[in-house]
C-alpha cells in the first residue's frame, strides 16, 4: 500500500527552504560564511539479505543543502532530502528471497521512501585557475525516516520462504547511514556528486523479531546528483 507524504516532511521542508534562503540572502553580510543550494538526482539501491545482487533499484533523490564555512578548505554541510531506495530482482533471476538458497524463480520490487537529514564534513581541494576548489571530498552520517513502502511480488513461495509483504510491517522506521562521496564542480556553483551509503541499522532485524524466520536485511545504495550552490 502506498503511503502519502508525511506531514512532518512537508513542515520540515518548508522550514528548511525558508532557512536556506535566509542564509543565502545574509551570506554577503557575513563574509560568505554560509552557502545554500539544491540538488537533484537518483539512487541505485540493493539490499544485503534478499539473495539478489546488483544496484538495480532506481529512485528519486532531491533536496536542499546548507554549508557552513569552517576554514579555507573545510565546510560543514547539512542536507534535507527526499530519498527513494529499495531492491529489485533481475529478470528471470533465480534464488530464493529469504530461504537461504532454496530455488525460487519469482520476481520482486521493493520501493522505500525516506525523508533524510545528512550531516557531512567537506574537504575542498584542487584549486582551479578561476580561484575555486573543484573537488569536494566528504563523509558523515544521515538519519532517515521511512515514510512510505511498496512491495510488488510475483512468485510461488515455498513454506520456508518469508514474503516481503509479510516482513513489511516490521521494517525499521528510523535508520542511520554512513556516507562517503565526492563532488566535482565544473563551475564555482555547479557540480556533480557521487556517493556510496551503507545502512548501519538493519531494515529488518531478526534478533528483534525471533518469531519470524528471515535473514537480516541491510541497505546499500549509490547516489548521483547535480548540485547548484548559491554563494
Amino acid at each position: 500500500m502506498r503511503s502519502p507524504v508525511h506531514p512532518f516532511f512537508v513542515s520540515v521542508l518548508s522550514g528548511t527552504i525558508f532557512l536556506l534562503l535566509s542564509l543565502s540572502a545574509s551570506a554577503q553580510h557575513y563574509e560568505q560564511r554560509f552557502k545554500a543550494g539544491a540538488f537533484l538526482g537518483f539512487n541505485a539501491g540493493q539490499i544485503d539479505g534478499d539473495d539478489h545482487q546488483g544496484y538495480r533499484k532506481l529512485g528519486l533523490l532531491a533536496g536542499l543543502r546548507g554549508a557552513t564555512v569552517l576554514g579555507d578548505r573545510f565546510e560543514l554541510d547539512t542536507e534535507l532530502s527526499f530519498s527513494q531506495r529499495g531492491s529489485k530482482s533481475s529478470k528471470g533471476s533465480g534464488g530464493s528471497l529469504f530461504s537461504g538458497g532454496a530455488p525460487d524463480r519469482g520476481a520482486f520490487d521493493l520501493s522505500l521512501s525516506y525523508v533524510e537529514a545528512a550531516f557531512l564534513l567537506n574537504y575542498l581541494t584542487y584549486e582551479t585557475y578561476d580561484d575555486y576548489y573543484a573537488i569536494h571530498l566528504h563523509g558523515g552520517l544521515s538519519y532517515g525516516r521511512l515514510i512510505g513502502s511498496e512491495v510488488q511480488e510475483t512468485t510461488t513461495f515455498k513454506p520456508e520462504v518469508v514474503p516481503m509483504n509479510v516482513l513489511k510491517p516490521w521494517f525499521t522506521k528510523n535508520d542511520i547511514n554512513l556516507i562517503l562521496g565526492a563532488s566535482v564542480y565544473v563551475t564555482e556553483n555547479l557540480g556533480l556528486t557521487l556517493r556510496h551509503s551503507v545502512e548501519l541499522t538493519p531494515l529488518f532485524d531478526p534478533e528483534r523479531h525471533p518469531d519470524v524466520a528471515s535473514t537480516r536485511l541491510m541497505q546499500y545504495f549509490l547516489s548521483v546528483s547535480v548540485v547548484y550552490m548559491v554563494f
